[in-house]
């Protein structure tokens, strides 16, 4: 395992600017990826899920730093399962686990070879096709902010955008719904999940400009970003008080800024760099967050969910802008 987080840090370029714990960091991520893999409720015969909250943000952050992300268990998974026969499933939600599907394989070098190719036909077989919903898919509905919420499947609808984005010839008809479906919706969304649509999608002209002018006006003087200012959220009567600059809103902000065509020499982006080179955890590596739904007891899988996304995300974000 040490072996493998140092040659990881030997692929990410010396010239780093922002004075953060690169090994650290992986360590952290590593761990708690081996960790979610491991958890019982995480399981299933066709392995592992790909959470958005631990595995979507550890793949983006190893790709981020130059590493080699197709022989990573979630993604070798996901390929055995869209090459069986018949395909296997997951089973905690056939639209999510199809976005997610896709989203991992597009990661490959290969896009998945002839296992992308299923996932694609997947992704279209259950893109919903009428009604309001119209150009999504479905989504796992937990009542838990900010990926299992009434929301969480127009975020979904934006990774699946992501994804889509290095395939070519895709159904034009299919491609169109999901772009209106983005474009529809975006005004009943949480500014979260606008920043998802301009930064995952295809930089949607006028609306980029305004979700960014929006964003910037709710940063902290610190530099950072409250997890409340990037709402309106469901209402959560057990959530932790909003105290401050958080760090997983903070990670969150400055990778997507950084996908929607932010500088990494902005200004505004140098000030979010700096709030998270100045907040990592000395100990852990990690990025600190707690849960928006509820207290979760110290120590369990589940209250690090949220630091899991805030570091990937954090990760993804300097190691883009050399650090």
């Amino acid at each position: 395992m040490v072996l493998r987080i140092l040659l990881l840090v030997m692929l990410v370029p010396a010239s780093a600017v922002y004075g953060w714990d690169r090994a650290q960091a992986l360590r952290f991520l590593e761990q708690r990826q081996a960790e979610w893999t491991a958890w019982k409720p995480a399981q299933n015969k066709a392995g592992s899920c790909l959470s958005c909250h631990t595995g979507v943000p550890y793949l983006l952050a190893r790709k981020a730093m130059g590493a080699a992300v197709d022989g990573e268990p979630l993604v070798r998974a996901t390929v055995q399962r869209m090459e069986a026969k018949p395909a296997m499933a997951m089973g905690f939600d056939a639209g999510a686990e199809a976005v997610l599907n896709v989203w991992a394989l597009s990661l490959r070098k290969d896009r998945g070879g002839e296992a992308g190719k299923a996932a694609l036909r997947r992704l279209w077989e259950l893109q919903i096709a009428d009604g309001a919903e119209k150009g999504s898919w479905t989504w796992v509905l937990a009542g838990l902010e900010p990926w299992d919420s009434p929301t969480a499947n127009y975020f979904g609808a934006a990774l699946a955008q992501q994804a889509l984005r290095g395939y070519a010839n895709l159904p034009g008809d299919r491609v169109a719904a999901l772009r209106g479906y983005l474009k529809a919706k975006a005004k009943d969304q949480p500014l979260h999940n606008r920043l998802a649509w301009v930064a995952l999608g295809d930089w949607p002209g006028a609306e980029r400009v305004r979700v960014l002018q929006e964003l910037w006006g709710v940063q902290e003087a610190d530099g950072g970003f409250r997890t409340e200012a990037l709402g309106p959220w469901m209402e959560r009567k057990d959530a932790p008080a909003d105290r401050g600059s958080n760090a997983y809103a903070t990670a969150w902000v400055a990778y997507a800024a950084l996908e929607a065509g932010v500088g990494c020499k902005d200004a505004r982006m140098q000030r979010v760099l700096g709030w998270l080179e100045r907040n990592q955890d000395a100990g852990t590596g990690a990025w600190k967050a707690v849960s928006m739904n509820r207290v979760h007891e110290p120590g369990s899988i589940t209250a690090g969910f949220m630091t899991d996304a805030a570091t990937g995300f954090a990760v993804a974000a300097l190691s883009r802008c050399g650090g």
